[in-house]
């Protein structure tokens, strides 16, 4: 297992020398390109990070660098790299972040010495947003969208209502009342007709009074029963 190397003081074998400013760094690493280039050959740098870092160095950000590294380079009559090492906390200097697929490449460069250095790790996938968000963001764009305009339709025509017929009422025949004596008008008659006839030969004045009414009556027959045969 490697050890950790623990550096106290930094400034002692620089690999570019010191900078007060983005622009100052710009210049050492332009000055001593060759040098810059070699050590981050020896960090393990690839040819499409090490152009990303150089493209990266007009908008470095000044940070805090961290204490634990995987290297950090210097220079002693020649370019060297010490791996796995530990700086004195509250180190600043100049950051790079080189991103390839979910690689994460930190390069710093501490303002006290130039000393090109890495941290490397993976940069996790950002998690795929919900399903309620994007539901919830539909609505709220339908929400916002204006509402469609009123469709123009025709009034239903009222279809009228059938017309009951009322059935022709014919008015009942009257009822035809016989009546129980069916002999009384003929013996009226027969009683009224000879006084006609009569005063009809005679000019005589009828006489005063009330007309005597003869009623004739007529003869029941009278039915002998047969006896019996023997």
């Amino acid at each position: 297992m490697a050890q950790t190397h623990h550096i106290t003081t930094l400034g002692r074998a620089p690999l570019l020398g010191t900078s007060t400013s983005r622009a100052q760094m710009s210049q050492l690493a332009h000055a001593n390109s060759e040098r810059l280039a070699l050590a981050g050959q020896k960090l393990g740098m690839t040819s499409a990070e090490y152009r990303s870092f150089k493209a990266g160095l007009s908008t470095a950000k000044y940070v805090v660098v961290p204490r634990h590294l995987d290297g950090m380079s210097w220079y002693d009559g020649g370019t060297y790299v010490t791996a796995d090492v530990m700086i004195p906390a509250g180190t600043r200097g100049w950051e790079v972040d080189v991103v390839r697929n979910e690689h994460l490449l930190r390069v710093f460069m501490p303002a006290t010495c130039g000393n090109l250095s890495i941290l490397r790790s993976m940069q996790p996938r950002l998690a795929a947003k919900p399903a309620k968000a994007s539901v919830e963001s539909s609505m709220e764009k339908m929400a916002m969208a204006p509402p469609p305009a009123p469709v123009a339709t025709e009034a239903p025509v009222p279809t009228p209502a059938p017309v009951a017929q009322v059935a022709e009422i014919h008015p009942a025949p009257a009822a035809v009342h016989h009546a129980r004596f069916g002999w009384l008008p003929y013996l009226l008659v027969g009683a009224v007709i000879p006084l006609l006839f009569h005063g009809g030969s005679q000019s005589q004045p009828a006489p005063s009074g009330p007309v005597p009414v003869t009623v004739v009556a007529t003869p029941v027959p009278i039915v002998t029963p047969c006896p019996p045969a023997r």
